[in-house]
């Protein structure tokens, strides 16, 4: 398990892509976390309820 403390001074949309390598794989997942409020454009860039069980992948 891993812990990250920061301050955030600016209300937004936040990202963490944590990057995990052994010899034989590596991962890099990503959380999305909201500070304070959000702007119109970091609401418009959200899924839609309609779109959480449609992923499509792009490597």
């Amino acid at each position: 398990m891993f812990n990250l403390n920061t301050l955030i001074k600016e209300d937004g949309l936040y990202f963490v892509k944590i990057k995990a390598k052994t010899i034989d794989s590596k991962v890099m997942p990503t959380k999305q976390f909201i500070a304070g409020s959000l702007s119109e454009e970091d609401i418009d860039s959200l899924p839609s309820k309609r779109d959480e069980g449609h992923h499509e992948s792009h490597h």
